[in-house]
Order: structure tokens, then C-alpha cells, then sequence
């Protein structure tokens, strides 16, 4: 805790009164993190990255492999959080693409989907509730506007398309749960010599293959996600 709050102190100049520690329902919010947090951050990333729990305990200095059984309960707040950071990202992304055209203000660009007009694009082709401003569509296409980049959404009638966007979001978050819960499952369950410290070749590649699926649907779902604005709401 400490050492925590005296690198804060160093680095951003904060004083004791500016670190905000609550608790609600048993849970601790903050407004700093610790260095546990920093290793919990990357232990979490390297099990998302399909790396076997045996090499993670050597990486970490962990004695006993089930010391990570620690990260696992919080697997699924640490996609959450990634989804969001990527989310948001993904928003910045399309707002600097499209000032790049110089015909806009930035307030202007603040929500897209109802300020930019179909006249302002060239070589638009028209797809479900918008269209595509890729200049090689079809050939190029991916097969799902609402993973790419291309894609401008432009209902014609908002609600159906804002549902259209909810109900893929949602799908995508129950595929997350339930790789990553196939994922903490393929850990449970690996096979470890502790002695000659060796591990399944394959489930090392089964686990390589679900965390890959896992990335995947994580960069959808955050390219879904903001296309969904974030201040209004619709009738589901």
C-alpha cells in the first residue's frame, strides 16, 4: 500500500488526500493500483495469451502452480476491462479517420451516425442498416459490417439498428463467457510432470487455440461496442 502511494506521490505529484480507497457490497474501489496489480495485470494477460499455468508459475516465482487459482476468479472483470479500453480506442480511431477528410469540425464528428450526411462519402455501397466505404468492397469484405472498419452506420430506421448492434454485442459477451470459461477449464484439467517441470504439447496447443478464439471475439465485440453510442438508449 505504501509503496504504491509513494510512487503515485513521485510520479504525478498526488498528496495523501488525493488517493480514494471506498468500500460498497464488499468490494474495494480505488483510484490508484499497487504493484500486486501490475503483476495480477500481467498474469492475467500471459493465461489470455494461452500460456500454460506450469511456465506462468516459473515466470512469477510461484512455488505451487495453484497460487494462480488466485487470478482466475477474475478473469472474466479483466476481459471486461480490455473490452472497454479497446472500445473506446475503436471510437478514437473512427473519429480521426473521418477528420482526416477535413470536412468537419471535431464537435461535429462527436456522433457520426447522425451528423455525417451519405452525400459527404464517395464510393459508398449500400449493406444491412448503413453502408461501406471500403473502395475494393466486395472483394475485401469480411462477411459482418459490424466487425469492420469500414462499415458507417446509417439506419433507416434508428431503433432497428441500434437492436441490430445490442443483440450482436450481447451474443458476443455469451461466446466470451463461455470460451473463457473453457479456457480456466483447460487449466484445471492440464497435465504437469513437476519434476522434470514438462507439460502436455497438446493441451498447450489447445489452450494456444481458445485464447486465440478469445482474442478474436474480443476485437469483435469491441468493434461492435462503438458503434453503440454510449448516451443513448433504446426500446429492447
Amino acid at each position: 500500500m505504501n509503496s504504491g502511494i509513494n510512487t503515485f506521490s513521485e510520479v504525478l505529484g498526488w498528496n495523501e488526500s488525493d488517493f480514494i480507497k471506498i468500500k460498497e457490497n464488499d468490494k474495494v474501489y480505488r483510484n490508484y493500483i499497487t504493484p500486486g496489480d501490475t503483476t495480477h495485470f500481467s498474469m492475467s494477460n500471459l493465461m489470455f495469451q494461452g500460456i500454460n499455468p506450469l511456465s506462468i508459475a516459473k515466470m512469477a516465482g510461484h512455488v505451487r502452480i495453484g497460487t494462480q487459482r488466485n487470478y482466475w476468479g477474475h478473469m472474466e472483470h479483466f476481459v471486461e476491462s480490455f473490452v472497454y479500453i479497446l472500445t473506446s480506442k475503436n471510437r478514437i480511431t473512427r473519429l480521426d479517420r473521418n477528420l482526416n477528410h477535413g470536412i468537419f469540425s471535431f464537435q461535429d464528428k462527436i456522433d457520426e451516425s447522425k451528423i455525417l450526411e451519405i452525400s459527404d462519402f464517395v464510393n459508398l455501397h449500400e449493406v444491412e442498416h448503413g453502408y461501406c466505404r471500403n473502395n475494393n468492397f466486395p472483394e475485401e469484405c469480411p462477411g459482418e459490417c459490424r466487425f469492420c472498419e469500414y462499415y458507417f452506420f446509417k439506419p433507416e430506421n434508428y431503433q432497428d439498428g441500434i437492436k441490430w448492434l445490442k443483440n450482436q454485442s450481447d451474443l458476443l459477451e455469451q461466446q466470451l463467457m463461455t470460451e473463457i470459461r473453457s479456457l480456466l477449464s483447460m487449466f484445471k484439467n492440464m497435465k504437469f510432470n513437476l519434476i522434470t517441470e514438462t507439460y502436455s504439447i497438446l493441451d498447450q496447443e489447445m489452450a494456444f487455440s481458445n485464447a486465440n478464439i478469445i482474442n478474436r471475439i474480443i476485437n469483435q465485440k469491441a468493434m461492435v461496442d462503438s458503434l453503440l453510442p454510449k448516451n443513448k438508449e433504446v426500446d429492447l
